[in-house]
């Protein structure tokens, strides 16, 4: 499809720090494929993501900075997994990131208390890491296959656009609708 037909697209690309030996892709998705059924929450438009692939030790270096030498991970089994993973073995991981919402609220829903949405992103699409950046704004993420990446980066959006819609009471008849006090 060319630009300048009508279909709208949102757009993620923004500066990344690059090293001379990473790729950058662009990748268009249809992230209306997380909605199954008939929810009521109106389409999402089609998305480009910008996929960094990068070495397993750069990507490695780059959780324990987020997570402060991996004690925000509360979990030192899956900080030797990491390790193990990343650190021992030269593999190719593909990096891609989100722009948070401009709503705090609708960020910390995405999240979840104790980073528990971001967990179960993790754990259910098979991507090696997800982390929200308060720094950049960002939801960034890692992955050993492109396609697990871009499932990730589709379920947080599509995340975020649930809980747009739902605040904002752009679905009515949807189960998660606000709830109207009857008089």
């Amino acid at each position: 499809m060319s630009a300048t037909q009508s279909k709208s697209y949102a757009s993620v690309f923004a500066p990344v720090a690059t090293s001379s030996n990473a790729t950058v892709e662009n990748f268009a998705t249809d992230s209306n494929d997380n909605q199954k059924g008939n929810t009521g929450i109106p389409p999402m438009p089609e998305m480009y993501y910008k996929v960094i692939t990068k070495g397993s030790r750069v990507v490695l270096h780059e959780i324990a900075d987020r997570t402060e030498n991996y004690k925000l991970l509360n979990n030192p089994d899956y900080e030797k997994h990491l390790k193990c993973m990343l650190g021992e073995r030269n593999l190719t991981v593909y990096y891609g990131f989100l722009n948070q919402s401009q709503s705090d609220d609708i960020n910390k829903q995405v999240v979840g208390k104790g980073g528990c949405y971001l967990y179960k992103t993790t754990a259910d699409q098979g991507t090696l890491f997800i982390w929200h950046n308060r720094t950049t704004k960002q939801y960034e993420f890692w992955s050993l296959q492109r396609s697990n990446l871009i499932k990730s980066m589709d379920s947080i959006r599509y995340r975020m656009h649930k809980i747009s819609c739902n605040m904002n009471g752009k679905f009515a008849n949807s189960p998660v609708a606000p709830q109207t006090k009857q008089e």
